[in-house]
């Protein structure tokens, strides 16, 4: 049974593009499954009353995961239902709409799990994951990238415990896509769609971006599209590719200041340095010039927008430790990543050959593979200033 997982924001219009596509299933016997977090699951009664208007309502069924998240409290459920349908063989097509908080690469890694039913068999062998589609809201695309907002102050329904941030999950959101869809574009000329457009390809190097008006998408382009392949997924981040192939600006991308470039060193950061550009480009939530877990709110101001920098950094004093370097949107992240391997011995090393060949690629004189690699993508970005900054923070 192929699946579709449709992934999206709070109010980006995931309900809205799965209406239409019920509307134009084009003989297609679709089971659709969707996920609220609030124990009144308004999506479903919205898709319950577009059902009534489809003269193949008898081909469709629709199945109400709520009160929880299926990427965590419900994964168990989704695993069953998806089990259920995909044996009933009822069904050509499979729709899933997670909730606007849910990360997608957990709800995909269910179809990697056994099947609790005395079976020994896994949900692979009976559903396919066939593609991933991310909505995104055209007119709150850079909005939601500068928030300096948590998850729980856009939706009282989300765990006191859950201290996500809004642009992390929108990024986790895009970047483990295999299509985007940039909704809302009605009120956008062809400039400024061309713009949002470079900078989703920038950040989902492998994904599909369509521009929608109202969710209204043909079915074709996004269903049996067969583009989905976890392997594909975890290194289509814009981010890793620059870090492996190193930075370059594609022609689209470049002409509207869209870029991203890769800053390396192999000398260690000052603490008291790094912790001065810290507060000079960004409010500190929990300013410390160390490495234990901190948030650093805000933007690179004078930088221009940069919407994601993630990488590795050196910190000195802490020589032994990776620190790892995570900024989305106005939030920026920094704390531990495990020791580096020149501080491990090598008989703790992978034993395999090829990764110790690979580890050792990183070497690089008595620093071992203690660096700064850090990858930063973004809209006019300042890098000779930038680079300067950084510089200046090194020991």
């Amino acid at each position: 049974l192929p699946v579709m997982l449709i992934s999206g924001f709070l109010g980006a219009g995931k309900t809205t593009l799965l209406r239409h596509l019920l509307s134009n299933t084009e003989g297609v016997r679709c089971a659709i499954i969707v996920n609220d977090m609030a124990e009144l699951n308004i999506d479903a009664a919205l898709l319950k009353n577009a059902r009534l208007v489809q003269a193949t309502q008898a081909q469709e069924e629709l199945v109400e995961l709520s009160n929880g998240c299926i990427c965590c409290t419900l994964r168990g459920d989704l695993l069953r239902e998806v089990t259920r349908l995909a044996k009933s063989r009822a069904f050509d097509y499979l729709l899933i709409e997670s909730t606007g908080v849910s990360e997608p690469m957990q709800v995909a890694e269910t179809f990697t799990l056994d099947v609790d039913d005395g079976s020994q068999a896994e949900l692979k062998d009976m559903a396919t994951l066939d593609t991933c589609v991310t909505v995104v809201d055209a007119a709150q695309l850079m909005a939601n990238f500068e928030s300096l907002q948590t998850l729980k102050q856009r939706d009282p329904d989300i765990a006191d415990e859950d201290d996500r941030n809004v642009a992390d999950l929108m990024l986790d959101q895009i970047e483990f896509a295999d299509v985007i869809l940039l909704n809302k574009a009605r009120d956008f000329d062809a400039a400024e769609l061309a713009r949002l457009e470079a900078l989703l390809h920038s950040l989902n190097t492998e994904a599909k971006v369509i521009a929608t008006k109202e969710g209204a998408v043909a079915p074709k382009a996004i269903m049996g599209t067969g583009r989905f392949s976890l392997e594909k997924a975890e290194t289509a981040p814009g981010w890793l590719k620059a870090m492996r192939e190193g930075e370059s600006a594609t022609p689209e991308t470049e002409e509207y200041g869209i870029g991203s470039f890769v800053y390396r060193a192999r000398r260690p950061f000052h603490p008291g340095r790094l912790h001065s550009f810290f507060t000079s480009y960004f409010t500190l939530q929990q300013p410390q010039p160390d490495l234990d877990e901190s948030d650093s709110e805000g933007g690179m101001h004078g930088m221009h927008l940069t919407v994601t920098t993630q990488g590795f950094m050196w910190l000195a004093g802490r020589d032994d430790m990776m620190g790892d370097w995570s900024q989305a949107g106005g939030t920026l992240r920094v704390g531990p990543a495990g020791p580096w391997f020149a501080a491990v011995p090598e008989e703790a090393w992978p034993d395999d050959e090829r990764a110790r060949a690979g580890i050792r690629k990183d070497f690089e004189g008595d620093a071992g593979d203690r660096r700064q690699e850090l990858v930063f993508i973004g809209i006019d970005i300042k890098r000779e200033m930038l680079t300067e900054e950084l510089n200046r923070c090194l020991m």
